[in-house]
């Protein structure tokens, strides 16, 4: 179901609902990031399926490598490049007690967060330079080691918790976070706050926009990056000098950057609105209350479809906060915009209304 629901689901609905006429496809490209491979929807998601599962395979193979049995290396597998994270023992990843399988989880989380332009793009010209000319997929990597060193550091230093402990703790984690995976090999045991809340903020980002990730996604951030850069020159040199804002190391028109900043913010925007209404809901209870830094860290983890916890998202949680986070989910995971726009539909008619007075 994680595997399907990782890909498949919103390919299969591009391809069936863009086919029948009932929806445009731009409400839909949630999973895709609206980045069409080819011109024909059914070849783009017949693409997509073909890269999913080599991916798929490839990690299986990885996996058995580590001395994990075939069936715990499928599902690992299934789950892995889904960025899913779910897993069929209690205890997840830390049932395995295995260093080489979480080293090798994290690459192939990773893989399930890259744009799948790039696969299709190395498959195409059969060549691997497309990916290291992607910007995307070098902030993710850069992303991913100032994350990996903040938390071994802080572990090691301000908790105390041992070097090897710490690096295996905290590289591992620091995967899960920025591909919005959320396989977990800690209880966060020994951790103070401040390394929780700072790897709840990075599970908010997630992956690359047309992969299997969730969040808010690494483009808009580094969008909103490029945007601080091009304001504060504009603001710092002459009113006389023109100032292009690039990206992609190409420049853009002012009207063309104004729309795309406009746009990623806005996303933005909404994210943390879902996010400060949720935990001003939760937090009036006694339950979330009592562990604010915890409640704060496992909403982040939902807001970004990451799946990791503190341990205050469990089956004793009150039942409204189950529906309520249920929702948030749900929303966050369709990028919450196609969410107000089925809600404004179903309250307005989906336009049939107007469609029904033009007939008459």
């Amino acid at each position: 179901m994680q595997w399907v629901g990782g890909l498949g689901i919103v390919a299969f609905t591009l391809t069936v609902a863009t086919r029948s006429g009932l929806v445009t496809r731009g409400l839909y490209n949630s999973e895709s990031g609206g980045q069409a491979f080819m011109p024909s929807v059914i070849a783009t998601a017949f693409q997509m399926w073909k890269i999913y599962a080599v991916l798929t395979l490839a990690a299986i193979l990885v996996i058995l490598l580590t001395g994990v049995g075939l069936w715990d290396a499928v599902n690992l597998a299934l789950c892995g490049i889904a960025t899913g994270g779910m897993s069929i023992y209690a205890t997840g990843i830390s049932h395995f007690q295995n260093f080489a399988l979480e080293m090798v989880l994290i690459p192939i989380m990773i893989a399930g967060a890259v744009p799948f332009r790039l696969y299709y793009l190395t498959y195409a010209k059969r060549s691997i330079k497309e990916f290291f000319r992607d910007r995307v997929l070098w902030a993710m990597i850069l992303a991913f080691a100032f994350v990996s060193a903040v938390l071994v550091i802080d572990l090691t230093i301000s908790n105390g918790i041992p070097l090897s402990q710490a690096f295996r703790e905290g590289l591992f984690m620091a995967g899960t976070a920025i591909s919005s995976t959320g396989f977990q090999n800690t209880e966060f045991a020994g951790w103070g706050i401040a390394p929780i809340l700072f790897l709840g903020i990075f599970m908010l980002m997630g992956g690359a926009q047309g992969s299997t990730a969730g969040g808010i996604k690494i483009d808009r951030i580094r969008i909103m990056g490029e945007t601080l850069v091009w304001w504060f020159k504009r603001a710092v040199l002459s009113p006389k000098a023109v100032v292009l804002m690039r990206h992609n190391g190409k420049a853009v028109k002012e009207s063309h950057a104004e729309a795309l900043v406009s746009k990623s913010l806005l996303l933005i925007l909404c994210y943390l609105l879902l996010l400060a209404g949720t935990l001003i809901i939760l937090l009036h209870d006694p339950y979330f209350a009592s562990n604010v830094a915890g409640t704060i860290f496992d909403v982040c983890s939902c807001v970004g479809n990451n799946g990791a916890s503190a341990g205050m998202i469990s089956a004793i949680m009150p039942d409204y906060s189950k529906v309520l986070l249920f929702i948030v989910m749900w929303a966050a995971r369709l990028e919450i915009i196609p969410v107000m726009i089925l809600f404004w539909g179903i309250i307005r008619g989906f336009g049939w209304e107007s469609v029904t007075k033009g007939h008459k």
